[in-house]
């Protein structure tokens, strides 16, 4: 059975996504999977896999570790799910980082995503080899779902982190305060994840619930049975690089999405079809939404067909066979293997970690203030310390 390493820098959405949608594919392919933090492996974790993933890798150490891995007989292959060079300026735009993403894009076997927009951008900057992939989406396949009627009234639900505080006062409260005709008996709100402050009366129901970890938040989505999920997002030269996660999530649970009418949503919502587009100003969303209250059917036949493309492009087995034609090394053993030495590499990786928490201290100070800093700096330093396997 050939072996698969992942290698990851810090616990994020998109380890979690590995740890917990991608085991059924990788034992569908046939794979032996261990994950690791780059910080932390070792040459033995190495010299027994047969090929790596690297994930959103930009730390310019990591280049030793590809250069040992490949002498090793390792095939490597670094994914990305955000376009990294093309951060917004409210993040750090760390000049070694930058390069070391660049030099890694070249230096790797082959780059994997899930975005169109990444494979497109990132093709010219890599060794040749860069393939887009769907996303793995876990669904009950014999689930049976409510139907909508107008009787019902339709349940709305806003799902984001705390930082999306700002992007929900902005317009998901304006939308709210529009649709302020309709009572509660038509209509209901609930924020899950994030709390933005309303400062008018309203006849509508809102509730607020706090974020959770991902398999309770999926279970609470399913049990919640939302009619329509809103996902509003911001066009520009990097969201359109991104993923349509929300599709994904939303459909999974029976909700159907009204989503902002842009990349990367327009990859997969025909509007009216299979869900619902709404151009990036308030009145385009209460409109699309006043719509859906005044023909709760639509829901029913948009659920349905979300529900056929997802089984139909996210399965196991499709993502499976198109991987296996993309990367057929992927689920190879390798023919040879070297004696390596990661002594230097794991020396200069702390140093690397060090001297970037403090450029990003110093840039978060300059921005956010030191209150805010400070909590965020020690809990990285914390986490750097105490690195535990996933």
């Amino acid at each position: 059975m050939p072996n698969l390493l992942v290698l990851y820098s810090e616990k994020s959405s998109t380890n979690d996504i590995f740890i917990n949608d991608f085991p059924p594919l990788f034992r569908y392919l046939g794979l032996d999977v261990d994950y690791c933090d780059v910080l932390n492996v070792t040459k033995e974790r190495i010299m027994k896999a047969d090929s790596i993933i690297l994930i959103r890798q930009m730390n310019p150490q990591v280049l030793d570790l590809i250069k040992a891995a490949q002498r090793a007989g390792v095939f490597v292959i670094a994914f990305y799910d955000d376009d990294l060079l093309n951060l917004p300026k409210c993040f750090p735009h760390i000049p070694w980082q930058l390069s070391g993403m660049r030099h890694i894009l070249k230096s790797v076997d082959a780059v994997l995503t899930f975005c169109p927009g990444i494979r497109d951008k990132y093709y010219e900057l890599s060794s040749g080899r860069c393939y887009q992939m769907n996303m793995p989406a876990l669904y009950e396949s014999n689930r049976r779902y409510s139907k909508c009627t107008k009787n019902d009234g339709i349940s709305v639900v806003y799902a984001a982190s705390p930082t999306h505080k700002d992007d929900a006062e902005k317009l998901i409260i304006p939308i709210i305060k529009s649709l302020n005709s309709f009572d509660s008996k038509v209509i209901s709100f609930e924020f899950v994840g994030v709390k933005p402050e309303i400062n008018f009366d309203t006849n509508i129901c809102i509730k607020y619930t706090d974020s959770m970890p991902l398999d309770r938040y999926r279970q609470y989505m399913m049990e919640r049975e939302f009619d329509i999920g809103l996902a509003p997002l911001e066009a520009d030269s990097f969201t359109e690089c991104k993923y349509f996660n929300k599709f994904i999530e939303y459909t999974i649970v029976g909700t159907v999405g009204v989503y902002s009418n842009c990349k990367p949503y327009t990859y997969a919502v025909n509007n009216g079809f299979n869900g619902f587009l709404a151009n990036n100003d308030v009145k385009s969303w209460v409109d699309v939404i006043s719509e859906i209250i005044n023909n709760p059917n639509c829901i029913n036949s948009c659920r349905e067909n979300a529900i056929k493309q997802i089984k139909a492009n996210h399965s196991i087995e499709a993502i499976a066979y198109k991987l296996k034609n993309d990367i057929p090394e992927l689920t190879r053993s390798k023919k040879n293997s070297v004696n390596i030495n990661l002594y230097t590499y794991n020396m200069k990786n702390r140093w690397y970690r060090l001297i970037t928490t403090f450029y990003m201290f110093f840039f978060f100070l300059k921005n956010e203030g030191f209150k805010w800093t400070y909590k965020k700096t020690i809990a990285k330093i914390n986490r750097l310390f105490s690195r535990r396997r996933i």
